[in-house]
């Protein structure tokens, strides 16, 4: 007997925009999220959004199935700053939530 193969998950190419209660958000790739002079807590940073640039940059040498959940890492970032309730949060707890909510989403989308 032949045992069957496992379906191989498909993550799609992320998309180059989004729109967003303010208007529209570009994402782009980029090999270069660091900056001139990273932190220790910058350093190797997979993703970031840009709410003066209206910007999701996208680390590029990442599977597809790391550059969604960033995706949603960082739409969740846009979300809570487009609201309003980023302002009443610190770091750490931001980045929690966006942690949870994309890790949710991933489950949804992508069972």
């Amino acid at each position: 007997m032949v045992a069957k193969k496992k379906a191989v998950k498909r993550y799609p190419p992320l998309p180059t925009q989004i729109d967003a209660p303010s208007g529209p958000i570009s994402i782009v790739f980029s090999d270069d999220l660091d900056g001139p002079n990273p932190t220790p807590e910058d350093a190797g940073t997979m993703g970031q959004y840009d709410p003066l640039e209206r910007v999701i940059s996208i680390r590029r040498k990442m599977s597809r199935r790391q550059a969604w959940h960033t995706a949603y890492h960082e739409f969740v970032h846009l979300w809570l700053h487009e609201s309003g309730i980023s302002n009443g949060l610190n770091h750490d707890l931001e980045e929690a939530i966006c942690d949870a909510v994309s890790t949710g989403l991933m489950r949804y989308r992508f069972p």
